[in-house]
């Protein structure tokens, strides 16, 4: 498993069914679980029932400073990127992407 940074929470999966987070903030616990995340093995997990809610959960994980994956296909980076594009998403976010195992660079997307 990569190299996951401190203090952050570091979206893994936005593309299917669910919103897959790893959640390195523990006093956030709280929080994400009355916004509908539950634990799940090492991530937190809710269910994404269409592209408004896929939305709200974008703008809600950028507002608590989320960094989201960059990668291949439909990373979270990926997705943020598209609802950007389609004006759901009007502010800048955070990326992290792994340049191997253990070294991570995050970067700041731009809003458009």
């Amino acid at each position: 498993m990569n190299t996951m940074p401190e203090n952050e929470i570091v979206v893994v999966d936005m593309a299917g069914a669910y919103a897959r987070l790893i959640l390195t903030r523990p006093e956030l616990v709280p929080l994400m679980i009355r916004l509908g995340f539950v634990p799940s093995c090492d991530l937190f997990e809710r269910p994404i029932s269409g592209m408004e809610d896929r939305a709200l959960i974008a703008r809600t994980l950028i507002q608590m400073g989320a960094l989201f994956a960059a990668g291949h296909g439909w990373c979270p980076a990926a997705v943020a990127a598209q609802l950007q594009r389609l004006g759901r998403i009007t502010t800048g976010y955070r990326e992290i992407a792994w340049l191997d195992s253990s070294e991570y660079r995050i970067t700041e997307a731009q809003s458009r």
